[in-house]
């Protein structure tokens, strides 16, 4: 994870793919862009990339809100982990570390304010200001995350906003016409994907 949090890398340097933090080794060959990372350029924001969402579609950006959001609660696991099974507190301190900086990836660059004035989490973000405001019927999703149980005081604290009502914003969000994947029929409505028939 800690790799991905700055993707681009300067390829002119042969030992970037050994040495810690200095950017990706993954190539996507259908991606294109330099040496296959993308075409799409993204800034730092302390959030992990990827190239694909959980359906296997293609990214439109290079952070996708909701794996981060999912990253942050296994990294919670993995810090009581280290601390109460494995009592390796340079683990547990290295995991709370990234979970921190992930998060305020998520503050400053996941959260953002919708049509109504309310803010909400978007769906993907690249760091420069773009932003793709949709969700996908799959996991992690921004609908899955109370499930997963996204929240509490600490990542309110980070966060600085309210958990609780940024999910339910979000939700609301989802389960409109903002979201290009809701879907309404004479029989069913409710979240789909690109994949979705209409």
């Amino acid at each position: 994870m800690k790799r991905e949090q700055n993707h681009f890398l300067d390829l002119s340097k042969p030992n970037d793919c050994i040495e810690p933090h200095n950017g990706s080794c993954y190539r996507y060959l259908e991606l294109g862009g330099k040496e296959h990372q993308g075409q799409r350029p993204v800034g730092y924001t302390g959030m992990v990339w990827s190239s694909h969402r959980p359906s296997d579609d293609q990214q439109q950006f290079g952070y996708l809100v909701p794996s981060n959001c999912f990253a942050v609660m296994v990294l919670s696991g993995l810090v009581d982990i280290a601390t109460k099974v494995l009592k390796d507190n340079d683990m547990a301190e290295v995991a709370k570390k990234l979970r921190g900086e992930i998060l305020e990836g998520i503050r400053d660059h996941g959260i953002i304010t919708n049509e109504h004035g309310k803010k909400t989490l978007a769906y993907e973000v690249d760091g420069l200001g773009n932003v793709n405001r949709m969700d996908d019927a799959n996991v992690p999703s921004l609908m899955s995350l109370p499930y997963f149980g996204f929240g509490g005081v600490d990542v309110e604290r980070v966060l600085e906003t309210d958990v609780n009502e940024l999910l339910l914003n979000t939700r609301q969000v989802v389960l409109s016409k903002l979201n290009p994947f809701y879907f309404e029929g004479q029989y069913a409505r409710g979240v789909g994907s690109p994949h979705t028939p209409k």
